[in-house]
């Protein structure tokens, strides 16, 4: 005889016993997965292999790829047209101390702008290869569908924005630029032609903008000018009428006229001297960046993440394997189980 189960179970005492019963399930429950991956491991190594064998394949079918790097600094906006801010002021005119088209940001967005894609498209390379050497404008090297042409410019483009990638130190202010092309010269020559767009891009807006604060000084410039010599001949008129201003009204009106033309005269000798720097910004062409590394040829093909991506597809073919397993270890079990009730079945 088993022995009667008492009516009366302590809270704690129950407890335990669900815990228990709990904790045996889940091992049961652990074993039978465990068994079911053993029973079809074949499967969950086939699964393995195969993603990695896929996974190798599609990497091995990728071209290699060649990265040039170069890094510059943008140069700090000179003093000469920024001490212009506080003397604009006075004409009612707000000009920005800070110049942002010096700023790393600024020569990130001009790298990526389509007027520097556009040159960089249309420019020609001459590019070795196995075959023998390729000249000719982008589309045409790197052989796409469209060689010649406005449609051709537009694929160029495309490709040099997923050829071209820009990073910007923070703490320095240095920009690096990464240029990568099936081709170790093709590479290099598209690194070097940006540099070159690069700057002649600055050039031209530092030249524009002086020529455009050129002639807004010329033109405050003859207004201080007329300004001044109303104020002279309004001092010259006065000392001709009172050959004495001893008197306290009079002796307070020369000093508001001879304060009056000295400002005057201040003034028009400010913008003279801003005007003739504004013209020489105008005309200057020096480079205003940096270049801290040159871009060289590559001499070795850029990694194409084997291991990496080997390691990934063998935990994904595994993954997926033990799914299957499950799922056809569940099958096989249901069909047996099937096949069992209907032999008793037939038996009865």
């Amino acid at each position: 005889m088993t022995p009667e189960r008492p009516s009366y179970v302590p809270p704690e005492q129950d407890a335990a016993i669900h815990r228990e019963s709990r904790n045996g399930e889940a091992l049961r429950s652990f074993g039978g997965f465990v068994a079911a991956v053993k029973r079809q491991r074949l499967l969950v190594a086939a699964c393995t292999l195969i993603a990695a064998g896929i996974a190798v394949a599609v990497i091995l079918q990728r071209p290699r790829t060649y990265t040039t790097n170069t890094t510059f600094m943008p140069q700090a906006s000179g003093g000469s047209l920024a001490g212009l801010s506080t003397l604009a002021a006075q004409f009612g005119v707000n000009v920005a101390k800070d110049d942002p088209t010096h700023s790393p940001d600024f020569y990130a967005e001009v790298l990526r702008s389509r007027e520097v894609l556009t040159a960089l498209a249309q420019h020609p390379y001459a590019v070795q290869t196995e075959a023998g050497t390729i000249r000719g404008p982008l589309a045409a090297v790197l052989r796409l569908k469209a060689s010649s042409g406005d449609q051709a410019v537009e694929d160029a483009i495309k490709v040099l924005r997923r050829t071209i990638f820009v990073n910007i130190t923070r703490q320095t202010g240095i920009v690096n630029v990464a240029v990568q092309t099936p081709y170790p010269d093709l590479s290099q020559q598209i690194a070097a032609n940006l540099l070159v767009e690069l700057d002649e891009f600055n050039t031209r807006i530092r030249q524009t903008r002086a020529s455009a604060e050129e002639k807004f000084l010329q033109e405050r410039e003859d207004e201080a000018r007329a300004a001044r010599e109303v104020a002279e001949e309004r001092l010259v008129q006065f000392t001709q009428a009172n050959r004495a201003y001893t008197a306290p009204a009079l002796a307070y009106q020369y000093s508001r006229l001879t304060r009056e033309a000295a400002y005057r005269s201040e003034v028009v000798s400010t913008l003279t001297q801003g005007h003739a720097q504004a013209r020489i910004e105008a005309a200057r062409n020096t480079p205003v960046i940096t270049v801290l590394d040159r871009p060289n040829r590559a001499l070795n093909p850029d990694g194409r993440g084997l291991t990496v991506s080997l390691l990934l597809a063998l935990i994904l073919g595994f993954i997926v394997g033990i799914v299957l397993a499950l799922v056809r270890d569940a099958s096989a079990r249901n069909d047996a189980s099937e096949h069992a009730l209907g032999a008793a079945k037939s038996y009865a």
